[in-house]
């Protein structure tokens, strides 16, 4: 049967009008039975099968069944899962040892991969296309039917609470055995996307355009669908796994593009995801050794522009960041002279963020010193960024100075003291002890006391600050310093007292005069 993926995938965007010839009749149970038992028999051992005309269409007319009819969707998405190219056949069939048929066409095409002929590797493609076609639409369907039954668990709570005892919600722990679940299925789904995304694609669809309708659309589209759900990103299987198919995709298969993309939508429209993208961005930096999507990503960040009114998004960003920061701080290292054009930036939350991810490089640079940098470079790096942070001593938003202060207390423990800088850092406490803010106030005493039990003194005079004590101690290093036979500080001493000598007398003529 002749097939295009991407005239399906266009037609699939239509939902429910998304129609086919030869639609397979699944009235009633025993007919769904049938079909099922039918095309798995068939690609049972022969996964290219899923060229058949029959076959094909039955796969869709039961997806397309479960996507129409809202009643029965639980239902068919047990049986679909049954014997779609998934894993999922598993969970619902538990004693199954019949290797799924996407997983089968996947390892066929690996054994016929050759450098010098790649004939029959292409000749797996129409197969591989049409099995990513029917998982991705089996996601699309499964996360719509739990996406609806959670509005309806939802809404029957709520009912139930509003009519007291005469209702209870049933528990999720309370579920029949035989119920297909969803959430139980995404790792395993997932699983089978990263193996399908370690074929060679570059050798079986020729053209780029070809090739990420197959990746983008097939994979990393579903991937960012389950990562929409903030259930499904607490499950670390799942996490990682949608971390896997991104990752793979941008560095292998050409979509550093399309993953910045949807890393930034997801950033300005999905709040949950701020950290899991910071994360997804570390992976993809240290796993796969490919930290120039991060860097893009970061330059896009610096360019934008928050307005002082919008508050979703300047936060969605700045969790990003200091995440980002905290797992990856050499990459924020390497663009922080962009990123810190948001220390006047409208939005408050920016500016914070900015502090936050300045204090944290602070950290980094301070306990990795000298290990692969210029002492001196590293030196005036620091410097300079206490410098940033002093500055924001006088932000007139009250939340940024008691920020600054904040990051302040959390260097003040860092292996290096920074003398000369604490001096400095004193003083700057010490005024704004008169802040008309109370947080900042309360701040800065916190401070100064962080700045006393942390002092770089501690190996003198037992680390107690006695002012009488360090003043008796200093005394008795001069007399013992002026024994000494010092020419150089006898003839300073001489000069300073014949200076003394001809200024007083200077004053004295000028008043006989």
């Amino acid at each position: 049967m002749e097939f295009s993926l991407e005239d399906e995938l266009a037609l699939l965007t239509n939902g429910e009008e998304y129609e086919f010839d030869n639609l397979v009749d699944l009235e009633d149970h025993s007919s769904i039975v049938q079909s099922i038992n039918s095309v798995v028999d068939t690609i049972t051992g022969e996964s290219h099968l899923i060229k058949d005309q029959q076959v094909f269409d039955t796969f869709r007319s039961l997806i397309k069944r479960n996507n129409s009819q809202q009643a029965t969707r639980r239902n068919l998405i047990r049986q679909v899962a049954s014997c779609v190219p998934s894993p999922s056949r598993a969970l619902t069939s538990p004693t199954t040892t019949t290797t799924p048929g996407f997983l089968a066409e996947i390892d066929a095409t690996v054994k016929d991969e050759d450098f010098s002929d790649h004939t029959a590797y292409r000749s797996h493609r129409q197969a591989l296309e049409m099995y990513a076609f029917l998982l991705q639409w089996f996601v699309t369907a499964a996360e719509k039917g739990a996406v609806s039954r959670a509005a309806k668990e939802g809404k029957e709570a709520g009912g139930a609470k509003k009519a007291g005892a005469k209702g209870k919600a049933v528990p999720k722990n309370k579920r029949k055995k035989d119920d297909f679940s969803w959430i139980d299925a995404i790792s395993e789904v997932l699983t089978v996307m990263v193996k399908a995304l370690r074929l060679k694609t570059e050798r079986i669809w020729q053209t780029a355009p070809e090739r990420d309708t197959f990746v983008s659309n097939c994979f990393m589209k579903p991937a960012n669908l389950i990562a929409e759900s903030e259930a499904y990103m607490k499950i670390a299987e799942i996490k990682m796994g949608v971390y896997k198919v991104i990752c793979v995709s941008a560095k292998t298969h050409g979509q550093a593009f399309s993953a910045q993309m949807t890393i930034m939508q997801n950033l300005q429209y999905t709040e949950h995801l701020s950290e899991p993208m910071a994360d997804l961005v570390t992976i993809l930096a240290k796993e796969f050794d490919y930290s120039q999507l991060g860097e893009e990503v970061l330059r896009e960040i610096a360019d934008k522009q928050f307005n002082g009114q919008d508050t979703k998004g300047p936060r969605s960003f700045s969790k990003f960041l200091i995440r980002l920061a905290e797992t990856s701080p050499r990459l924020v290292l390497k663009q922080i002279a962009l990123l810190q054009k948001h220390l006047d930036s409208e939005s408050y939350p920016m500016r914070n963020a900015i502090l936050e991810v300045i204090g944290l490089l602070i950290k980094e640079l301070s306990t990795t010193a000298g290990t692969d940098a210029d002492p001196e470079v590293t030196k005036r790096q620091l410097h300079a960024f206490f410098d940033l942070l002093f500055e924001r001593f006088l932000d007139l938003n009250s939340y940024v100075r008691s920020k600054v202060v904040t990051v302040l207390i959390k260097t003040c423990d860092l292996p290096t003291k920074f003398p000369k800088l604490r001096v400095r850092l004193t003083e700057l406490t010490i005024r704004s002890l008169t802040d008309k803010s109370s947080q900042v106030r309360r701040n800065c005493i916190a401070l100064l006391t962080k700045l006393i039990t942390t002092h770089p003194y501690g190996r003198l005079h037992g680390g107690e600050l006695n002012l009488d004590e360090w003043t008796e101690r200093s005394e008795s290093l001069e007399k013992e310093l002026s024994v000494l036979d010092l020419p150089g500080r006898l003839e300073a001493e001489a000069m300073a007292e014949a200076r003394e000598l001809m200024e007083s007398g200077g004053e004295e003529e000028g008043g006989e005069e």
